[in-house]
């Protein structure tokens, strides 16, 4: 059996955010050199896809052992990964985790796409989150999964941190959202490392930074046109 496996990216990527918040120009060098998959990237693909199966439908990861699963990208020529039984066990452990977590909570989101097109301006911004938890008490929990074995940084995450605040301007007048917390998932590097924030430095700092941000990017844009289409009338 094969399965598809959904694609779909923004412009303003939360998942490259640390590049852009860095170097605003990065987008219009890389928009000529697109990430390339490879075996590590498509493993993690096939593990994301489990733990989404798993937790929206209440089953085991053991039960998709030896499936083939489609991790090719839009207009890719059509790729495939197997899933194996350590997959299954790595994924498993951590949708355990997710489960205790969300046991008592007030919301449940997983795979969750959130827009945040109005915070910067600009048409179609978006992004899938894993997991969104509104725990019990109101926190805002923003759990990532990353399957890979580079450790990642969870303190001032910005791409959780553009989850969090996309899903905080879409439920904050259905919940009473006490605070933030984001959790990153990384089986085979650093484990589960968490971080706080309160929703006043979300909705207020952050959330100018992000703006600024993506204006810097714009403007990065339009000076690399201006630069090309005066070297085209040259």
């Amino acid at each position: 059996m094969t399965t598809e496996t959904p694609t779909a990216h923004a412009r303003l990527s939360p998942s490259s955010s640390k590049r852009w918040f860095a170097c605003p120009g990065s987008i219009v060098l890389e928009a000529e050199f697109p990430n390339k998959a490879n075996e590590y990237s498509d493993e993690g693909t096939v593990c994301h896809e489990v733990a989404a199966w798993c937790l929206k439908n209440g089953t085991a990861a053991h039960e998709r052992i030896d499936e083939y699963i489609v991790v090719s990208q839009d207009g890719e020529e059509q790729r495939v990964a197997k899933f194996s039984a350590d997959m299954a066990d790595m994924v498993q452990a951590e949708v355990d985790v997710i489960r205790k977590l969300a046991d008592s909570a007030q919301l449940l989101l997983i795979e969750q796409r959130v827009d945040f097109s109005k915070i910067v301006g600009a048409e179609n911004q978006f992004g899938t989150l894993d997991v969104g938890i509104i725990s019990a008490d109101g926190e805002l929990q923003i759990r990532d999964f990353k399957f890979g074995h580079t450790p990642v940084k969870v303190e001032e995450n910005t791409q959780l941190l553009i989850y969090a605040l996309a899903a905080y301007e879409d439920l904050c007048l259905s919940f009473d959202i006490t605070g933030i917390r984001l959790g990153i998932h990384q089986p085979k590097a650093a484990g589960t490392t968490e971080w706080t924030c309160s929703v006043e430095y979300l909705a207020g700092e952050f959330k100018q930074r992000l703006a600024d941000r993506a204006r810097a990017v714009s403007e990065a844009e339009q000076a690399a046109g201006a630069v090309s289409g005066a070297a085209a009338q040259a």
